[in-house]
């Protein structure tokens, strides 16, 4: 089973046993709800959902559980009883200021040794073996997020590849106490915003930018959420309507300051309209959030490129070739093309030729020199270029062309 947990949209109800660490779970009817209070103020009630998947007849069988925690914290675990493996999250919530009621600080965390002790002292059914939790170094857990009354997380829980199943957990904060009746409404509401962007997905990916910003449009009236206001964004920045594209990421910065598409989406606006200095700020931002993010580390040598900082330009085209070999490749979708294609050309000459990839090193000179890069006496001064310099495909290269 694959395990992650970050902010996302949902389907379809989920069967689930969801109990109290000091209730006594009723085998014979199994909830799919469960209420907490946080001691910041506000009620907590989760419920998960069951995301499609081709064999729903093959889903898996997940008791949900809720503990109390010391911090402020409460555990929240699925277990598959029969393998007797658990997973899930820790969420702790404090109140934001002593003069902001009902505003509170959401954060996710990994589930402590103590949180599977709680577990170990459910009844177990017969024959099971004791839950496990598993290891927590595969699930990228969502930021720090400021929750407000009324507000609703989507946290997904599980994905199995092999079905195209996912499970995600729905979580309702009110000031008031949270009801079944309550939390069916907003899951059927985040249902109907997900069929509308599961559309919209398919529309995006087959080129129809229209009809795909409708769509998202339609789920972000249902359910405001950043990474619909990221996706409607690239919609309408692929359409070359600008002013539009920047007021959705933005609204996805304010929304999930933790959002890096967000960041990086505005850093590209910034990028294309020459705001060199603001776009490296915007993806250096989404690079803290996302370290081995090839696009964003070639667009932010790009900017640093733009900005004549050549030696800056060239460490980050570098570590964008080390995370994607295949970056600085073509430039498309919310790539940003450098003001002075010769001289990023010579820049990718140089990253090739230090990573030993001679053919690619030569095709970079000879685009750079079509280009109009007409110092090409640098190449024999930049030590990435010496094993190349007796090669004589690029002894005629150097060679300058007769004065006519």
């Amino acid at each position: 089973m694959k395990r992650c947990a970050a902010l996302a949209l949902a389907l379809a109800p989920l069967w689930s046993g969801a109990v109290r660490a000091d209730s006594k779970p009723d085998s014979d009817k199994p909830e799919d709800f469960v209420e907490t209070r946080l001691s910041s103020g506000l009620s907590a009630g989760f419920g998960m959902l069951r995301l499609g998947g081709e064999a729903p007849q093959e889903s898996l069988v997940l008791g949900g559980h809720v503990f109390s925690a010391p911090s402020n914290a409460i555990a929240r675990m699925l277990l598959d009883e029969k393998s007797g493996t658990a997973f899930g999250y820790r969420l702790e919530g404090a109140a934001l200021s002593s003069t902001l009621f009902g505003v509170v600080r959401i954060d996710i965390q990994p589930l402590a040794p103590e949180d599977e002790k709680q577990l170990k002292r459910l009844p177990a059914c017969a024959g099971c073996p004791s839950p496990q939790v598993v290891a927590a170094d595969s699930i990228r857990f969502p930021p720090t997020q400021v929750i407000r009354d009324g507000d609703t997380m989507v946290i997904d829980l599980l994905v199995r590849p092999e079905t195209g199943e996912k499970l995600v957990d729905v979580v309702k904060f009110s000031s008031e106490t949270v009801t079944r009746e309550v939390l069916d409404k907003v899951r059927a509401r985040i249902t109907q915003a997900f069929q509308y962007t599961r559309q919209a997905d398919a529309l995006l990916e087959r080129g129809a930018l229209e009809a795909a910003a409708a769509e998202y449009a339609k789920a972000l009236a249902l359910r405001p959420e950043a990474a619909g206001y990221v996706r409607l964004g690239v919609c309408y920045q692929r359409l070359e309507r600008l002013e539009l594209a920047e007021q959705q990421f933005d609204k996805a910065a304010r929304l999930n300051p933790g959002d890096a598409e967000a960041w990086h989406g505005l850093a590209t606006l910034q990028h294309r309209r020459g705001q060199f200095g603001k776009a490296v700020d915007g993806y250096t931002r989404a690079l803290k959030l996302r370290p081995d993010w090839a696009l964003a580390r070639r667009n932010l040598a790009t900017a640093r490129l733009d900005r004549a900082e050549l030696e800056a330009a060239y460490a980050d085209y570098r570590q964008a070739y080390r995370s994607s070999p295949a970056a600085l490749d073509a430039c498309e979708g919310q790539c940003v093309k450098g003001h002075d294609a010769g001289l990023q050309q010579f820049l990718f000459a140089r990253v090739y030729a230090a990573a030993g990839q001679s053919e690619r090193a030569l095709a970079a000179l000879a685009k750079a020199k079509a280009s109009g890069f007409t110092d090409l006496d640098r190449v024999k001064e930049d030590p990435e270029f010496g094993p190349l310099l007796n090669d004589p495909r690029l002894v005629a290269l150097l060679a300058r062309e007769p004065r006519s």
